[in-house]
């Protein structure tokens, strides 16, 4: 496995504050494969990932337009909930 390196050790330093963190890993680590296995080794769980990915990118974004339909409705709610007069919420009927 590819030697870890600092930050401060990289070969170009982006001056934007916006730059993409995978330019900056594929600088520390030879190939996407030593990201995964780094990222795995130190105890973060790929499993929810690979699940994700074995779906379409079209599945994959009606997942996601379902969940984002789910919470404007919920933000609805609540702004609807915090604009009635002098009720509690704990009051109200379900």
């Amino acid at each position: 496995m590819h030697v870890k390196r600092s930050a401060f050790e990289l070969e170009t330093v982006p001056s934007n504050p916006s730059f993409h963190v995978w330019s900056i890993a594929m600088q520390l680590f030879s190939s996407p494969a030593e990201i995964l296995a780094w990222a795995e080794q130190d105890g973060v769980d790929l499993s929810m990932l690979r699940a994700r990915l074995q779906f379409t990118p079209t599945e994959r974004l009606q997942r996601h337009q379902a969940t984002l339909a789910l919470v404007e409705a919920l933000r609805n709610a609540k702004r609807k909930a915090s604009r009635a007069p002098g009720r509690a919420i704990a009051d109200r009927p379900l």
